[in-house]
């Protein structure tokens, strides 16, 4: 049975779960903050590891700035209502992507969920906001590029990592990504080159815990090779 310790989500079709009904589209992005709310309780208690939730990407800035607005609002009401419950159970936040491109009252809430969590032994939750793989790989370049004055001769994987968002954040051993898509969306293109993929055709908002225990047995009974044998180096949930 494989194994895992990392988990990342690609929480697609709120706006087409909202559409599909007639309701406002922040009305799916609600129903879709009480899965995520579900999904990180059934983590904590897995006791798996670690969780990555892809929430906003740098492209989503084409939309409505009127609907992105209010996602942002929201997000930030979410965080604040919701911090003692993530603080109990012991999940430490952390953050990947452009924030400082965020409004201020959403990018103080990050911070100060952040901060407060920073102690917390559990579930690690990184949340990825006005997040590309592609955007986050060029800013570890010109990290990389500053670091070593334009030398890059003993530049390898391993020390290009410590340019990324999260330094030492282990690589993804699934991602899932729901609503129907086949594709990664730009998501974490560096970190996920080996990493198991389920897709499912439920839009987010109808993604049950049950749905996500689907796809976890669905990965321990995979074998990851990795390009060579098929040894498990993880752990089970």
């Amino acid at each position: 049975m494989t194994v895992l310790n990392h988990v990342a989500l690609i929480l697609d079709g709120n706006r087409r779960w909202a559409t599909a009904r007639g309701l406002p589209v922040i009305e799916g992005y609600k129903l879709g903050a009480q899965r995520v709310k579900e999904i990180i309780s059934l983590s904590f208690q897995k006791r798996l590891p670690m969780l990555t939730m892809y929430f906003f990407s740098t492209e989503n800035w084409i939309r409505d700035p009127n609907e992105v607005g209010a996602l942002f609002s929201f997000m930030s009401e979410f965080l604040s209502d919701n911090l003692s419950l993530l603080i109990d159970q012991g999940v430490r936040i952390s953050a990947l992507g452009r924030l400082d491109r965020l409004p201020f009252f959403l990018k103080k809430s990050i911070e100060d969920a952040i901060e407060k969590t920073a102690r917390g032994g559990g579930l690690e939750l990184n949340i990825a906001l006005d997040y590309g793989g592609r955007d986050e790989i060029l800013r570890a370049v010109s990290k990389a590029t500053k670091h070593h004055n334009g030398d890059f001769e003993l530049l390898n994987e391993e020390h290009f990592s410590n340019f990324l968002d999260l330094p030492g954040m282990p690589d993804p051993d699934l991602v899932i990504r729901t609503g129907g898509e086949m594709r990664i969306s730009n998501f974490l293109i560096w970190q996920i080159a080996y990493s198991e993929l389920f897709f499912s055709k439920k839009l987010w908002p109808d993604f049950t815990v049950e749905d996500f225990d689907e796809a976890l047995l669905d990965y321990q009974q995979r074998s990851r090779r990795r390009g060579g044998d098929a040894r498990c180096i993880s752990r089970l949930v």
